[in-house]
């Protein structure tokens, strides 16, 4: 099936491409778009106006056109897609993928989030889940996206690292990435996978045994 894959971050096409190959999925099913303009323009004007929204919902029905489901891939249009019911095919709210995903699980869920900014909206989204909001935790991990932007990667995917094997430390049963990009680092830890966006979105379009984290 054709997917088209809408991103804001150029950073976040690889790990898509890389969990498709471990999934078995064609390159050539996956349509790569990256619209980072339109992310910098919402956060310049301090969210969704309706220009914005009309830009948004033009791209998506463009990709329409050519795939039988979209995954946007960007937490900050994530808000603005869950209102557009005219596209076509279904169309994946990544981030929310992730949040269904990881709530599913049993026990404590800890979430690792890397930029400050995003901690309210993913501790929102996290928390809408049937899932008891005493047992979820966002977690700030500092420095990554610092060392995300300066394109550290080593002491990016380090951080990563050992921020779940906190996490798991701490006492979590399940540990979810909130940035795509994030699963880019060494994830498994302890004989467990942690929950990552790209995974989690394709499972909910080619449901695969593989996907199971545990």
């Amino acid at each position: 099936m054709p997917i088209s894959l809408l991103h804001t971050i150029a950073a976040n096409q690889p790990v898509f491409d890389q969990a498709a190959h471990e999934l078995d999925i064609p390159a050539g099913q996956l349509h790569h778009v990256n619209l980072p303009t339109l992310r910098e323009a919402v956060v310049a004007a301090g969210g969704f106006t309706d220009e914005l929204r009309f830009q948004l919902r033009n791209q998506l029905q463009a990709l329409a056109t050519q795939s039988d489901a979209i995954i946007v891939t960007c937490a900050t249009l994530g808000a603005a897609v869950d209102g557009m019911a005219d596209i076509a095919v279904p169309v994946i709210r990544a981030d929310a993928a992730l949040a269904r995903a990881a709530t599913a699980q049993s026990g404590r869920l800890t979430i690792l989030c890397a930029a400050q900014a995003a901690l309210p909206g993913v501790q929102a989204l996290f928390c809408a889940q049937e899932k008891s909001a005493e047992l979820i935790t966002v977690t700030h991990v500092p420095d990554v996206w610092r060392f995300f932007i300066e394109g550290d990667t080593e002491r990016c995917h380090a951080s990563i690292t050992t921020a779940i094997e906190q996490a798991y430390a701490d006492g979590a049963d399940v540990v979810a990435l909130a940035h795509p990009w994030m699963a880019m680092a060494p994830i498994s830890v302890q004989g467990r996978r942690a929950f990552d966006v790209a995974r989690a979105a394709f499972a909910e379009l080619l449901p695969d045994p593989r996907l199971h984290w545990r």
